[in-house]
């Protein structure tokens, strides 16, 4: 058979896997945010210069049991998440 797929014998690499990921869904450039929720309670923006940063910053707080999402653009050097400050 022409259409056999050899499987890898070593799993995915995850961390690698998820900054390809979001070098597809991200602007190659601009300021990228992360959002977090601690317990429903507190609730803040992160600003990151590289996804590699976002992408480590989003495991480590997703494994501390916070709720985390991203915005899918860029920013600018404000720390707002806000239309002004929106890159792309």
């Amino acid at each position: 058979m022409n259409n056999v797929v050899d499987f890898p014998s070593q799993p995915p690499d995850r961390d690698a896997l998820a900054i390809r990921f979001l070098e597809k869904v991200f602007p190659p450039q601009g300021r990228y945010c992360a959002f977090v929720k601690i317990r429903g309670r507190k609730k803040f923006n992160r600003f990151f210069e590289t996804i590699e940063e976002l992408s480590n910053f989003l495991r480590e707080t997703d494994r501390d049991g916070h709720e985390v999402y991203f915005a899918l653009g860029s920013y600018g050097e404000d720390d707002q998440r806000t239309q002004k400050n929106a890159k792309m």
